[in-house]
């Protein structure tokens, strides 16, 4: 027995010109969603970096409250997490559980005193990892260097 003609063409699959034509769709939506993505996914490990330099900023000005003034570059942001021996104990109060990397997984840095008229400095890398660039994100953005 013959099968009918509508049976037959229902069976079959989809046509090489119309797979092609799906993923050319694919793929052009790729392109224009992908760097949309991408792009916030910066923005916010930017913003993430900004916020725990504030937060960071915070821990060592409670830091300076209780010892009367901010750890030295040698102590570093440890000294937020460990006493220095320099430090009276009734001074001193643990401000961090640990000592935090930036979201790119590098060290912040630290230096006291300030290079750029603030109390101290505080920055990462930033995204591209490479410090002195227009992508580390500073404690001091937007301070006029000149007027110090």
């Amino acid at each position: 027995m013959r099968k009918s003609p509508m049976i037959r063409s229902s069976a079959r699959g989809f046509t090489f010109l119309e797979i092609i034509l799906v993923v050319t769709i694919i793929g052009i939506l790729a392109g224009l969603v992908g760097p949309k993505l991408i792009g916030r996914a910066k923005q916010a490990k930017v913003g993430a970096c900004r916020a725990e330099i504030d937060g960071i900023s915070t821990s060592l000005q409670m830091y300076e409250i209780g010892t009367g003034e901010f750890p030295n570059t040698g102590q570093g942001l440890r000294a937020l997490v460990v006493r220095p021996s320099d430090v009276n104990e009734n001074d001193w109060e643990k401000l961090l559980d640990r000592v935090p990397d930036d979201p790119w997984d590098q060290p912040y840095s630290y230096a006291y005193p300030s290079n750029h008229g603030m109390d101290f400095d505080l920055s990462s890398k930033g995204p591209d990892r490479v410090e002195g660039t227009d992508d580390d994100i500073v404690n001091w953005e937007g301070v006029d260097d000149a007027a110090f």
